[in-house]
C-alpha cells in the first residue's frame, strides 16, 4: 500500500497530565512520550516543567483557503451536508448540500444543492446543471466558476450526486456503484467533517477513480480494457472507460477555457544569468524562516514575469472579478503553497495564482504577524534578467510552454483523465525537461514564534 501523504498543518506540543504529546491541529496525536531522558524526568511531582524550556509555536502560511469555523458541526451548513432527520424527511433523510469542488476565485469549498426548477433532463447530464452552487459567506457561482474535485469527474458520479440532491433517492443514486447506500451516507458525514478538521476534502463519489499505480502515466490505456483483468465477473468489473475521469467539458465554456491555464516553461532546458541566481539566493537569505525550493523558485519567477507581461495578467476569459496585484516577493513566498494546494484539494485545474496568493496572504496578515521583505528583491531587475534566459538545447525555445494541469505533475495521486490524448501526456524525457518537483516534497512553509520559559 502506498504511504499516506504527510499532514500539512504543523504540530504543537502540549502537556497533558504526566505525558507530553505532539498533536496535529485536528487533535490527532502523532507522538506520545512520558518525558524521561537519561533516567531523569521533564516534570516535577506537581507535573510542572523542570528546568529551562524552549516553547515554540510552529505556524504555517496559507494552511487552507477557509476557516474551520465556517464548517463547525453546530452550523447549519455543516448539518445540511449529511444525513439528518427533519419533519418532512424522517423516513428517508438526504443531505441538502454536497461538496463538488472549489471557487476559482479563492479555492473555498463549493457546495451544491438542488435547483428549484431542476428537471429530469438535468439528471441525464454529467455536469452541474440543475444545481445551485454556493460558497459559504461569499454567495452563488455559475458552473464555469467551479473547479471540480477530481473524483467527481469519473463518468456517472455527478449524475448520481444530482439524483441524490434532486430526487432524494439514495438507492437509485448509488445503484451499480462501488459503494453501498450506508457507505455513501458515511461519506457524506466524512465530507462535512473533513472540511471542519482541515483534512483532504472528501466527496460522495459513486465510483472511485483508479490509482496511479493501476493506470499507465505516460501512455493512454486501452479504454476497453478491464481495470482488473483477473476479475471477469461481478458488480465491480469495470473497464477503463467507466472509471477514468473525463474533464474536457469542465475545462471550457462556450469553446473557451474557463479556468487559468498554467503554461509551464521547460525549466531544465533554460539557463538564466548568474546574477538572477544571486538575487534569488539573497532573497532566500533575507527570509531565513522560509524554506524555498531552488528549482521551484525559478518556476515562480518565470510565471510571475509571464503574468506581468500579459496585458490582461492572464485573466480567465469569463472571470468577473479582476486579477489582483501581487508583488514578486509575496509571489515567491507563496508559490509553493499554490502548487501544492491543488494536490491536497484534488483540483482538476489551477486557480489563477494571483487570486489564490492574494486571498491567502490577506488571511495570514489578519491571523498573525507575517513579514515579507519586499525590498529584498528588485522586481524590475529580475524581469530583465529573466528575459536574458538562454536555451541549453536550441531545438526548444525559451518561449516554448506546455499546458500543465494538476493531474499531470510528477508524483500526483490523481490519475490522468481518459480524454487526455497521447500528445499531451508527458513522456519521461519531457517530464525531465519540465523539471517540476513532486508536489509532496515541497515545504508547506512554517514560521516560528519562539519564547523562552525558565
Amino acid at each position: 500500500m502506498p504511504r499516506e501523504p504527510p499532514p500539512w498543518r504543523g504540530v504543537r506540543t502540549i502537556i497533558d497530565g504526566k505525558r507530553a504529546k505532539l498533536i496535529l491541529d485536528n487533535d490527532k496525536v502523532i507522538a506520545d512520550a512520558v518525558g524521561k531522558f537519561k533516567g531523569g524526568g521533564y516534570f516535577d511531582s506537581n507535573q510542572k516543567p523542570k528546568g529551562e524550556w524552549v516553547i515554540a509555536t510552529v505556524r504555517n502560511r496559507g494552511t487552507l483557503p477557509w476557516y474551520d469555523s465556517e464548517f463547525h458541526p453546530s452550523r447549519s451548513v455543516h448539518q445540511s451536508m449529511h444525513v439528518h432527520h427533519t419533519k418532512t424527511s424522517y423516513d428517508n433523510p438526504a443531505p441538502e448540500r454536497l461538496l463538488v469542488g472549489y471557487s476559482r476565485y479563492t479555492l473555498k469549498p463549493v457546495l451544491a444543492s438542488a435547483e428549484a426548477n431542476a428537471t429530469d433532463l438535468d439528471l441525464e447530464v454529467d455536469g452541474l446543471s440543475g444545481l445551485d452552487l454556493e460558497v459559504d459567506f461569499e454567495g452563488p457561482l455559475r458552473d464555469y466558476e467551479v473547479i471540480l474535485h477530481h473524483d467527481l469527474t469519473v463518468p456517472e458520479n455527478l449524475r448520481a450526486l444530482k439524483r441524490l440532491l434532486i430526487k432524494k433517492d439514495w438507492e437509485t443514486a448509488f445503484a451499480g456503484g462501488d459503494i453501498t447506500v450506508e457507505a455513501a451516507k458515511s461519506l457524506a458525514q466524512e465530507s462535512a467533517q473533513s472540511l471542519y478538521h482541515g483534512r483532504p476534502p472528501v466527496v460522495v463519489a459513486r465510483i472511485k477513480p483508479p490509482t496511479t499505480r493501476q493506470v499507465p502515466f505516460h501512455k493512454k490505456p486501452d479504454l476497453g480494457q478491464c481495470l482488473n483483468p483477473d476479475q471477469l465477473h461481478g458488480l465491480h468489473y469495470r473497464r477503463f472507460q467507466g472509471v477514468l475521469p473525463t474533464v474536457l467539458q469542465h475545462h471550457s465554456f462556450n469553446f473557451a477555457p474557463c479556468n487559468f491555464t498554467y503554461k509551464a516553461p521547460y525549466i531544465s532546458n533554460m539557463r538564466y544569468p548568474f546574477r538572477l541566481y544571486l538575487d534569488l539566493a539573497g532573497f532566500a537569505k533575507a527570509h531565513p524562516l522560509e524554506k524555498l525550493n531552488a528549482s521551484v523558485i525559478l518556476f515562480a519567477v518565470q510565471l510571475w514575469v509571464d503574468i506581468i507581461a500579459s496585458p490582461t495578467k492572464c485573466k480567465e476569459p469569463y472571470a468577473e472579478e479582476r486579477v489582483p496585484e501581487i508583488s514578486l516577493a509575496v509571489f515567491l513566498i507563496y508559490f509553493e503553497h499554490w502548487l501544492k494546494v491543488h494536490e491536497y484539494l484534488q483540483c482538476i485545474a489551477y486557480i489563477h495564482p494571483f487570486r489564490f496568493i492574494d486571498h491567502m496572504y490577506a488571511g495570514d496578515i489578519l491571523r498573525r504577524d507575517v513579514h515579507i521583505s519586499k525590498s529584498s528583491i528588485d522586481s524590475n531587475r529580475v524581469r530583465y534578467l529573466v528575459y536574458e534566459a538562454k536555451a541549453i538545447d536550441p531545438g526548444i525555445s525559451v518561449d516554448e510552454r506546455m499546458d500543465l494541469y494538476p493531474f499531470m505533475v510528477n508524483g500526483t495521486s490523481m490519475v490522468q483523465p481518459q480524454c487526455l490524448s497521447e500528445k499531451f501526456r508527458m513522456s519521461p524525457p519531457k517530464q525531465a525537461l519540465l523539471g517540476m518537483p513532486n508536489p509532496w516534497i515541497l515545504s508547506h512553509t512554517p514560521w516560528d514564534d519562539i519564547s523562552i520559559r525558565k
